[in-house]
């Protein structure tokens, strides 16, 4: 199993913001070398599982939306990718051999 570049970026753009207090989109790009296109992409995922706040207009930008303490590769995961499951038997529908023994 590869990490996908979404989450790589993911994981990249909460570095870039830990440690911070806010940073705009074009600060995070030039800190983590990440175009702007696909760091706003990876930005809505991020703000949609909770993990970074968003404050449009001025005095706007970016924040951590929860510490980095708590966040696992596995939050990162879940938000950048929508089908992630780390067995087969976690699949809707799918019979595990493994729940019936």
């Amino acid at each position: 199993m590869f990490i996908t570049r979404e989450c790589d970026y993911a994981a990249r753009v909460l570095r870039a913001l830990s440690g911070e207090t806010r940073l705009s989109v074009n600060e995070i790009c030039e800190k983590e070398s990440i175009t702007a296109p696909f760091a706003y992409k990876i930005l809505k995922k991020l703000e949609k599982a909770g993990l970074v706040l968003i404050r449009r207009g001025a005095g706007g930008g970016c924040s951590l939306g929860q510490s980095l303490d708590v966040l696992t590769l596995l939050d990162i995961i879940r938000a950048t990718d929508e089908e992630f499951f780390l067995n087969p038997c976690l699949r809707e529908g799918y019979r595990c051999e493994y729940a019936d023994g």
